[in-house]
């Protein structure tokens, strides 16, 4: 099993900044910014296909929460609502090159139950023996990854459905884990709770081979939530010098390119497709989450970003934060 060597290599920032003399190299380009044409709510990428569409979440701040998808065109879908949900909450995390989503939602019982579909045709998927499945992404292939909990262990594991097998993934000392992204080989990248609190990335590979933590240089939390093809990994992590919450991208050979907002709260990237296309949120410093389309270019090094203290925003807490998963 390869292991990969970690080196942070670039900043780049989602506000323009002057052009620097600089050698070039990978980095990060935000290429638009978008919101669900609603009022008052945030809107949450959640992965993207090849052909440019994005799946995600709509937030209310009143804890409803529903589906999108956003073409590549711009235009959206109308929200999108499990038929069985009970509880204010579907989820939509995941769309292949198809245009099959995944999810999850709560039903009346209160429980999660996962989700797959195409158009207006929805299918519940409930993992062997689990009380809860959250379906949280899937490849062109069908195969999907998510959480689910069982009567003999509350807590959410992380696990992966190849062809109908479902397997769990097993990381030395999770408390909770999830598995947030799956490319077309079966790879899988997550993130999991150890025994102290304290949240890591890790990655599966087709094998089940397990690395974990496979966290940033300088972070106190790391997350993965997509994964392309060619080995590029998107996630989040906390910055340990201020405590920001910052977008990044690990490339194949271990550098690590890191997303900063000045002006937010937090930068998430949340999925990749195989041109390198991303997706994911800045919140404002009212709490206001923004779509972001991003991708990987060559070309002058952003200036490096002066560091800042946290600005101590308090964002909006929603029914999922008690399992520990994630956005």
């Amino acid at each position: 099993m390869k292991k990969r060597n970690f080196s942070v290599c670039t900043l780049a920032a989602l506000v323009a900044l002057p052009t620097l003399s600089v050698v070039a190299q990978q980095r990060i380009q935000v290429l638009d910014t978008f919101n669900f044409p609603a009022g008052g709510v945030s809107t949450l990428p959640q992965k993207i296909n090849d052909h440019g569409d994005i799946a995600g979440v709509i937030d209310s701040f009143s804890g409803i929460r529903r589906g999108f998808v956003r073409f590549r065109n711009g235009h959206f879908t109308p929200s999108i609502v499990d038929p069985n949900d009970a509880g204010g909450f579907t989820d939509l995390r995941g769309i292949n090159n198809s245009r099959e989503v995944d999810g999850a939602y709560i039903g009346a019982d209160g429980l999660y139950t996962g989700f797959l579909a195409t158009g207006n045709n929805f299918t519940d998927y409930n993992a062997p023996d689990s009380t809860n499945t959250i379906l949280l992404d899937l490849n062109d292939a069908g195969d999907l990854c998510g959480g689910l909990a069982t009567e003999a262990d509350t807590n959410f594991n992380a696990f992966i459905d190849v062809g109908g097998t479902v397997s769990m993934i097993e990381i030395p000392d999770r408390v909770t884990s999830f598995a947030y992204g799956i490319n077309n080989s079966d790879e899988v990248v997550g993130q999991y709770t150890d025994s102290s609190g304290a949240s890591h990335a890790f990655f599966r590979d087709a094998s089940g081979n397990v690395q974990a933590p496979v966290d940033p240089p300088n972070s106190t939390a790391a997350i993965l939530f997509g994964l392309n093809d060619q080995g590029y990994w998107v996630g989040r992590f906390t910055d340990a010098s201020t405590g920001v919450e910052k977008g990044y991208v690990q490339t194949p050979n271990g550098d690590v390119l890191v997303l900063d907002n000045p002006n937010a709260s937090l930068t998430s990237l949340n999925g990749i497709n195989n041109n390198n296309l991303m997706c994911g949120r800045s919140v404002d410093l009212n709490g206001v989450a923004h779509g972001i389309v991003a991708k990987i270019g060559n070309g002058p090094a952003a200036p490096v970003i002066r560091e800042r203290a946290n600005t101590g925003t308090v964002r909006p807490q929603h029914p999922h934060s008690a399992v520990g998963l994630a956005e």
